[in-house]
């Protein structure tokens, strides 16, 4: 003769294994997403090591357009400093620079430049002034973090000196953003992939 007492209390003691069997599914798949979800992304890399084993480190400078890579140890340039570096005007928006200023960062900002014109017919004129001034430069457009960067390296003569230019130009809300590297020629075998790896860093806004 069936026991249904016993029928009853197994098929509800299966009953509660399932919903608890379900429950738990649903907190894990539940938390599982969680999980993923707050993921943490690789971290980015902020460090540079040169080909003479010297480690670069750097942090992001907001500089209103655009945020970029800047070696931790450089100083924000004086008003004083940027006279004496720039007597004939044009002072840079913001620049920054090692201790003895041999090596430096500067940009500028410059709306007329443009003149509702692309980016790209600049640089095609940029390219016939650089000719017509004699510089031998190497020349490469990018894209970093999905916008166009164009970008010039070359050297150029100081007073007393040869400095070494690494130069990228973009556009942000119209505006011409010039951003430039350089430092003293003795200091360009070692700084000049520190230079791309700078302008490879600008997140523009």
């Amino acid at each position: 003769m069936p026991k249904f007492g016993h029928n009853i209390k197994d098929k509800y003691n299966i009953m509660i294994t399932i919903i608890t069997v379900i429950t738990l599914l649903i907190i894990g798949g539940v938390a599982l997403y969680e999980y993923k979800s707050q993921e943490v992304k690789p971290k980015e890399e902020m460090t540079f090591t040169t080909n003479k084993g010297n480690v670069i480190e750097t942090e992001y400078k907001d500089l209103g357009k655009f945020s970029v890579k800047i070696p931790k140890d450089f100083e924000v340039m004086s008003d004083e400093l940027l006279k004496i570096k720039y007597p004939y005007g044009n002072v840079p928006k913001k620049a920054y620079s090692n201790e003895d200023s041999s090596i430096s960062i500067v940009y500028n900002l410059d709306r007329t430049s443009l003149n509702g014109n692309k980016l790209s017919s600049y640089i095609e004129s940029l390219k016939l002034s650089f000719s017509k001034m004699g510089y031998i430069y190497y020349y490469f457009p990018h894209k970093v973090n999905g916008n166009e960067i164009h970008t010039f390296s070359f050297n150029s003569q100081a007073i007393d000196t040869t400095i070494y230019n690494y130069m990228a130009f973009f556009e942000v809300d119209g505006e011409l953003v010039i951003f430039s590297f350089n430092c003293t020629s003795n200091y360009q075998e070692e700084w000049s992939p520190v230079a791309e790896y700078i302008v490879k860093s600008i997140k523009i806004k």
